[in-house]
């Protein structure tokens, strides 16, 4: 099988470990992918609405993805709190007032993630 290197983030590189798809190589800063991963190029997020009801402190987020080989999967990070798999429409549930960002991440089905979160900041009143 051929594989060729990418360079990916540590938080990217346990992920996909965690997912079996990917073979590590130096220190978990490098990983070996699939070549056919790099022919169908890399998933992309999208976030496409997100609704914020300060009233009941929560958000719900609708997004979608693009490219990579599908199906993809999405990985949600709220104001870099642990992660997790997540799916569209996204509710958030008890928010504290203030600032939030809600990062999304596309993941296609050899483990390759996205080069660029897709990011949305918003206001609890």
């Amino acid at each position: 099988m051929n594989f060729s290197i990418l360079r990916l983030n540590a938080v990217v590189t346990r992920r996909i470990r965690r997912c079996g798809l990917v073979v590590l190589v130096a220190a978990g800063l490098a990983s070996a992918v699939p070549a056919i991963a790099n022919a169908v190029g890399a998933p992309v997020a999208h976030i496409l609405s997100l609704h914020v009801d300060s009233r009941h402190h929560r958000a719900t987020a609708r997004f979608t993805g693009t490219g990579g080989a599908p199906p993809l999967s999405f990985w949600c990070v709220l104001d870099a709190a642990k992660g997790h798999y997540c799916h569209s429409p996204l509710t958030i549930k008890h928010l504290r007032r203030g600032e939030h960002k809600l990062m999304i991440e596309a993941i296609d089905s050899t483990g390759l993630a996205s080069e660029f979160l897709a990011i949305r900041t918003f206001r609890v009143k």
